[in-house]
């Protein structure tokens, strides 16, 4: 980890109060998660890491990672719920 990702994790854990501020900054979010791109992890972080470079990111969570990796279509996500019935 450089110096600069440290800086900015430090500054996201001393704040734990704040809300999660996600990054919106790309237009074309519509239908991400059903697309062939939410498949595609690697191809994300390397847009997340070119948006970061060039300033575009601005928030604490990349929406389009976020969505990405949400695996709310996998069947362990509910297993919790069905145990506590």
């Amino acid at each position: 980890m450089d110096k600069k990702d440290k800086k900015i994790r430090q500054e996201q854990e001393s704040n734990p109060g704040k809300g999660v501020a996600f990054c919106l900054n790309c237009n074309d979010m519509d239908d991400l998660a059903v697309s062939d791109e939410a498949k595609d992890l690697d191809q994300l972080h390397r847009r997340f890491d070119n948006c970061r470079e060039i300033g575009k990111f601005q928030g604490d969570v990349c929406a389009r990672i976020y969505v990405a990796e949400d695996r709310i279509d996998e069947p362990a996500f509910f297993a919790d719920e069905d145990e506590d019935s």
